[in-house]
């Protein structure tokens, strides 16, 4: 298993965003709940943009929320109010 994830705070809103991500799917879900138990620990959300699909459909397994920005995929979590 091997994957790399790199996570910035954005912060106008708050939210912690996945800036980069790359690996295994086994990987990718591993990263993205890790980066899901961060930005609720610290952060109002959690923010990913993404034209992989792949990646999309492993967001939305750990509990990240998906909507279409014309071509482009947002993936969303909030974490606090």
């Amino acid at each position: 298993m091997e994957g790399v994830i790199f996570l910035y705070p954005y912060m106008p809103y708050g939210t912690l965003s996945v800036a980069f991500l790359s690996g295994t799917d086994e990987a990718v879900k591993e990263l993205l709940a890790f980066a899901v138990k961060k930005a609720a620990e610290e952060y109002r959300g959690l923010g990913m943009k993404s034209a992989n699909a792949r990646h999309g459909e492993v967001a939305e397994r750990v509990g990240i929320k998906r909507s279409e920005i014309g071509k482009a995929f947002v993936f969303k979590k909030k974490c606090k109010p």
